[in-house]
């Protein structure tokens, strides 16, 4: 576990785990380097991501290990927070992987710095988000979830640690749902 410093100051923390052609994972939003591990979501993926390659990821800020309450959580933040990791790990040349909201940073990292970039691979991303793909019902749920967010996060309700479990592994199992730290 490292810690570099954004632009403004904001520390983020960032992580590498494997050895060979690197991977830099952008951060996406609900990360943290160490739960990560223990994750049903997210374990297998980087295990295997690690295996042949050096996986590196940072947890975006106000998640995770870096700084969590911050005022600037612009688009821009977010590239130029990519961009403070590349530098503090050195990297010449690698992969990026973008997932959901990672993607449209990935996009814009690889455009400001081609000579970085070997590859991508994006997954789960969108051109539109969600509020202006305009969709009654789609905005409607989203914004019950905030509100639910807003109200119930880090609270010991079970039934909100349930819901929001569901939306991300539909198949888990109670144990799996209440063990969940939000």
């Amino acid at each position: 576990m490292q810690f570099c410093r954004a632009l403004d100051g904001t520390r983020l923390a960032y992580a590498s785990t494997g050895s060979g052609s690197v991977i830099l994972r952008a951060a996406h939003w609900m990360s943290h380097l160490t739960f990560d591990w223990d994750s049903p979501i997210w374990r297998h993926w980087m295990r295997e991501l690690s295996r042949h390659n050096r996986l590196v990821r940072y947890d975006e800020r106000c998640n995770g290990l870096s700084k969590r309450h911050v005022i600037d959580i612009s688009f821009e933040t977010m590239v130029s927070d990519l961009e403070c990791v590349v530098e503090a790990t050195g990297l010449d040349r690698f992969t990026l992987l973008g997932l959901s909201q990672s993607c449209a940073v990935s996009i814009a990292y690889a455009i400001r710095h081609p000579e970085k970039v070997s590859g991508m691979i994006l997954y789960g991303g969108y051109v539109k988000g969600w509020r202006a793909r305009g969709d009654a019902g789609e905005i409607a749920t989203r914004e019950a979830v905030a509100t639910l967010m807003r109200e119930s996060w880090g609270k010991p309700n079970p039934m909100f640690r349930q819901a929001f479990c569901s939306m991300f592994i539909p198949g888990a199992t109670t144990s799996i749902s209440l063990g969940w730290t939000i």
